[in-house]
This record gives structure tokens, sequence and C-alpha cells, in this order.
């Protein structure tokens, strides 16, 4: 028969992942509330035991259609990698990334780095959260 105390902190535990919190941050915060590392550890894995049986199954593995390989840093280079992705997908025409590439190098390496305006700033946040969106779109 299982302890009260192993009851209240499986139900703790299941509240608080529902909620978001990390997994770590659980445990320092039963720890911080004196409750014995053997019966957290415990109570944990019964936690997420309970909750692997409940996760929905994969039915179809995703299908990896092309494979592209790199001749140099795609993350240093999104031209580049836009022009890859032209060559298996058409619909990659449709993304201007405009100076994303620039504005990320001198962000990343600011030697004479000129601090872009909230204009700049804003615009290539919106550059990029379509590009975000269009990829994202593309692998559902």
């Amino acid at each position: 028969m299982e302890s009260n105390s192993k009851i209240k902190v499986v139900e703790y535990l299941k509240k608080n992942l529902k909620k978001g919190y990390p997994i770590e941050t659980l445990r320092i915060a039963l720890i911080n509330q004196n409750y014995s590392r053997p019966l957290i550890d415990e109570a944990i894995k019964e936690v997420l035991n309970q909750m692997a049986k409940e996760v929905p199954v994969i039915k179809e593995k995703p299908v990896i259609e092309h494979e592209i390989f790199f001749e140099e840093k795609p993350t240093q280079k999104l031209e580049y990698l836009l022009e890859l992705c032209k060559t298996v997908d058409e619909d990659f025409s449709q993304i201007d990334i405009a100076n994303l590439t620039d504005y990320a190098i001198s962000a990343r390496y600011p030697v004479n780095f000129i601090k872009p305006s909230i204009i700049e700033t804003n615009s290539s946040v919106d550059i990029a959260m379509k590009i975000r969106e269009f990829i994202l779109n593309k692998i559902k």
C-alpha cells in the first residue's frame, strides 16, 4: 500500500507537470519541502510511467524524401541554404530573406557592429517569423 506522502507527491507532480513545470524544478521544490530523495525519485518514476501510457502513439513515421548535403555552414549563408531548398521544392522561391544573413552575421560577430533601428529589428523579426511559419507548414 502506498504511503500518504507518496500519494501527495505523485499528485503534486502530475498537477505541476501538466502546468509545464520541468521535472528538475519540481524535484528541487519537493526537496525544499523536506520530502526524501528516494520518495521523490520513486514518485517521479511512477508519474513518468503513467504519463507514458497516456501519450498518443505515433501512427506513421515521418518519411525523409530529400537529403541535402552542405558544402558550407548553412547558418552563415541563408541565401545558400535557400538555393539548396529551391532545388528540392520550388515553393521556396516565395521566400524573401531580405537582409537576414547580414543582420545575423553582424549581430553575432560585432566587429564594427552598428545597432539596428527598431524598424529594422521588427522587419527582420517579421521576415524570420514568416519563414518559420512557411517551414512549419511544409513539415506538417
